[in-house]
């Protein structure tokens, strides 16, 4: 029986592990893309963050994305907005240009979008993209960007996989502790808590970072990457004496 418990709190930590990592990978994913976006184009500067923005954090290679923009004319009269729009076309260096002007009614607003695709992507995994709106009374200069993961995986969108991804490193993370603890008789020592304590402690600070990263908090999301790799190495150690 002692044999059997142990063996199952190997296989538990090993399905957690996999669901860390996968979270982890992900969450790595969307904060580079956002990092790349930033060093792409770094001539276009805004005032202020375009809100409304929406980006999807990837595409398959069969699919054609699309990234979108709300303007919104909180005046008592018409306006029309000047929007450029950077993509890169395969490499860092080429990019398409896209110009607009946008006529917005008097306290109305207007969605604007921007079709991306494969062949657009730096390192055959990665598109940038960067719109700048030009100032116009009362409102000022604004800007936006991401980075647009490209993944080769038939049958799905990227917004699909990437749901699926999540629910299966939540599954992966919320079984493999679970079965873990079951499997352990000593739950209530103290090394034993400690790591339940810090497995749970790196799930919280992985899923975060995914978070800080899709909410398009990158500079933020890059440390938080380089703590939960530190983490992760200060808990191995925890997880041998705990097994």
């Amino acid at each position: 029986m002692e044999k059997k418990q142990k063996l199952i709190g190997v296989v538990s930590l090993l399905i957690f592990a996999l669901g860390i990592t996968l979270a982890l990978v992900i969450a790595v994913g969307i904060v580079w893309g956002d990092f790349e976006a930033a060093l792409f184009d770094p001539g276009i500067s805004a005032d202020s963050t375009l809100r409304g923005f929406r980006c999807p954090v990837a595409i398959t290679t069969h699919e054609v994305g699309k990234i979108s923009a709300t303007l919104k004319n909180s005046t008592d009269r018409d306006k029309s907005f000047y929007v450029r729009a950077h993509i890169t076309e395969g490499y860092v260096l080429f990019k398409r240009e896209i110009n607009m002007q946008v006529p917005v009614a008097a306290g109305d607003k207007e969605q604007i979008s921007w079709e991306i695709y494969p062949e657009d992507a730096v390192y055959h995994r990665l598109v940038l993209f960067r719109v700048y709106v030009n100032a116009s009374y009362p409102d000022p200069s604004r800007g936006n960007l991401c980075g647009v993961l490209v993944v080769d995986f038939p049958g799905l969108t990227g917004g699909q996989l990437f749901i699926l991804s999540v629910a299966l490193s939540l599954a992966a993370v919320i079984g493999g502790r679970y079965f873990w603890r079951k499997s352990n008789p000593n739950i209530n020592s103290k090394n034993a808590k400690s790591v339940s304590s810090a497995i749970t402690g790196l799930a919280f600070m992985v899923y975060f970072t995914m978070l800080i990263g899709y909410l398009g908090l990158w500079i933020f999301g890059v440390l938080l990457v380089a703590i939960t790799v530190l983490m992760i190495g200060v808990i191995l150690g925890r997880f041998v004496f705990a097994i």
